[in-house]
């Protein structure tokens, strides 16, 4: 991170004294250790201090297939999900609100410019098929 703020002396004038007391950060990412990956579900564990997430894919299983063989085929009505973890971040719940934030006013601007995202359709069992 770069921090950088105005100098003392360099005011003229009430607004500017104020200016100059707020600190402007410039962050600069690096990712070059970035794993990416996809997701197309997720769950979450909680404790006092810290959220948990866990991300990964739903993978379909016939009652025949092992783990190893999971996605290979459509799902039907009979068989069952495989939730396969592929990456687990914890993070503090303040980092949880700002990331809350981030993911509604990003799902925002993408519903403005391409219409409303469908709700997942709900099952019997009012769980939702996502």
């Amino acid at each position: 991170m770069t921090h950088t703020s105005g100098g003392p002396g360099s005011s003229s004038g009430g607004a500017q004294q104020h200016a100059d007391k707020i600190k402007q950060i410039r962050v600069q990412v690096r990712d070059s250790q970035a794993a990416a990956g996809y997701c197309n579900a997720f769950q979450a564990h909680t404790s006092a201090q810290e959220l948990v997430l866990d991300l990964g894919m739903n993978l379909w299983l016939s009652h025949n297939d092992s783990p190893q063989q999971a996605g290979q085929d459509q799902p039907t009505a009979q068989g069952r999900v495989l939730f396969d973890v592929r990456h687990r971040v914890a993070m503090s719940y303040s980092t949880a609100r700002r990331l809350a934030a981030l993911l509604a006013q990003v799902v925002q601007r993408h519903e403005e410019q391409f219409g409303p995202l469908n709700p997942p359709a709900r099952k019997q069992d009012g769980t939702s098929r996502a």
